[in-house]
């Protein structure tokens, strides 16, 4: 894949940066909304198709906020929502039907923020996929923002800062301890997990299992496909555990309170290592010699240099298949927002995952 800075670098950055700035600012506002109805944290986002030969644009499906606070999932964020299967559906097929257009299509993701790793990880992987079935030119997928992490920090009282930090680091030497655990030694509730799975009728698909407490929360496999290429066991696995917390009542049901994520993921990838940075999974064990192959989570590349096109500063990697550009002159309003709403009735909703102090 070629450098994405440099397949980017031409006079339609300009074009969608004048465009971008009016479709910020309504997402901005919508994110305010989603805030002052409880739904949400103050982030919006929504995908666009541009045509730079046209100078014509559409909104690929709606608008989409942070739904943490609505779902219990940690990691349910603007860009996660927007990048849903119905949307990935629709982008598909209108890519397809405008295949002799292909080389002046542009897919803009604007964002009210920064994206976290998480997100960020699931951008790659769309960007990725998209470019592979040969529906997108390489360095086509443009994601805009307004707010950095630090403005984030500063107004609104979240911290995605450190989490990138943590994800330069060495797997097993960050904030989330990382070991190997043969499935000969692994508990029993594991193996009969493991076991009733059918994992052997499913020899290319990972699954995975969290344990709180000496008791298993959720258990599941990957669902990876055409409109879902980021369905993958952890993933699916960590949403199903926040919303069991959620129907028990939890008071913040996207905490998993150090928990520990067993996987059959023979190589970590930054999308289960980012989903559990904000959902507070304490350890990620793999399970090995289970008689089963693990897929990548990106297409095209290995696990571990997705890690290294995630975690690069100034989003500078060479392999990367997403563009990155800040818009100045941001009001940031859902975050201000926000920060009023803390201050009448505290921070009991602020939903930071795992202690990156």
């Amino acid at each position: 894949m070629q450098n994405v800075n440099l397949c980017a670098q031409t006079p339609v950055l300009d074009e969608i940066r004048n465009v971008a700035e009016g479709w910020i600012n309504e997402i901005d506002l919508f994110a305010l909304h989603s805030v002052e109805n409880g739904v949400g944290g103050p982030f919006g986002a929504a995908l666009y198709l541009y045509n730079s030969a046209t100078k014509a644009h559409e909104m690929i499906g709606e608008m989409m906020g942070n739904a943490v606070l609505s779902t219990g999932c940690g990691s349910a964020h603007a860009e996660d929502r927007t990048l849903n299967s119905s949307h990935i559906e629709i982008l598909k097929d209108r890519l397809a039907q405008l295949a002799p257009q292909k080389y002046q299509l542009y897919i803009v993701m604007v964002s009210s923020a920064e994206s976290c790793p998480a997100c960020h990880s699931k951008e790659q992987i769309v960007a990725r996929d998209l470019i592979s079935c040969g529906l997108l030119d390489e360095g086509h997928f443009i994601v805009v923002y307004g707010a950095t992490y630090q403005d984030t920090a500063e107004v609104a009282g979240f911290h995605d800062a450190p989490y990138f930090e943590d994800i330069q680091k060495d797997i097993g030497d960050g904030l989330i301890k990382v070991r190997h655990l043969d499935v000969a030694d692994s508990p029993v509730d594991i193996r009969q997990a493991l076991t009733q799975s059918d994992l052997a009728d499913r020899a290319d698909q990972d699954f995975c299992v969290i344990v709180q407490n000496g008791h298993i929360l959720s258990c599941g496999h990957d669902n990876l496909s055409s409109y879902a290429p980021f369905a993958s066991a952890s993933y699916l696995t960590i949403q199903s555990a926040c919303c069991t917390q959620k129907d028990q009542g939890a008071s913040q049901p996207w905490n998993l309170r150090g928990a520990v994520l067993y996987t059959t993921q023979s190589d970590i990838g930054p999308l289960t290592y980012t989903e559990c940075q904000w959902t507070n999974i304490s350890a990620i064990i793999q399970i090995k010699n289970t008689g089963h192959s693990s897929s990548t989570e990106a297409r095209g590349i290995t696990n571990q240099t997705l890690f290294k096109i995630v975690g690069t500063p100034d989003y500078s990697h060479p392999n990367s298949a997403v563009y990155m550009m800040k818009l100045g002159n941001f009001a940031n309003l859902a975050q201000h927002g926000w920060k009023n709403r803390l201050e009448q009735i505290g921070d009991s909703i602020l939903y930071n995952g795992i202690d990156a102090a």
